[in-house]
């Protein structure tokens, strides 16, 4: 018996499934770049809106602390201004009452 043997073609002169299969690999491996860079842009997305978010929450701890000051310092002012209003109205009083003393003394 006589064998025959079949041999592969050289890589140079391939033929066309091993050449589409080429062409098959190189467009999974360049898709396979896509997204190798899409999901390296997407987590420096993340970790930048992590920071963005850090400073929100600093900001908005320091506006809060903002807001109790100046709701402090209105509250103290509104005692001050009460006290000096109470204090004014005590003298006006005591200004009527001895009015009234040296008018009932003249009846």
């Amino acid at each position: 018996f006589f064998f025959l043997m079949i041999r592969r073609p050289p890589r140079s002169t391939q033929s066309r499934s091993s050449a589409a299969s080429d062409v098959y690999k190189r467009q999974l491996q360049s898709e396979a770049a896509k997204l190798r860079t899409s999901e390296a842009i997407l987590k420096q997305k993340i970790i930048d809106l992590k920071e963005e978010r850090e400073k929100y929450e600093k900001q908005c701890g320091e506006l809060s602390g903002t807001v109790r000051e100046l709701e402090f310092r209105f509250e103290r002012q509104m005692l001050e201004y009460n006290k000096e209003r109470e204090e004014k109205i005590k003298q006006e009083v005591n200004q009527l009452m001895q009015q009234l003393g040296q008018i009932e003394k003249e009846f």
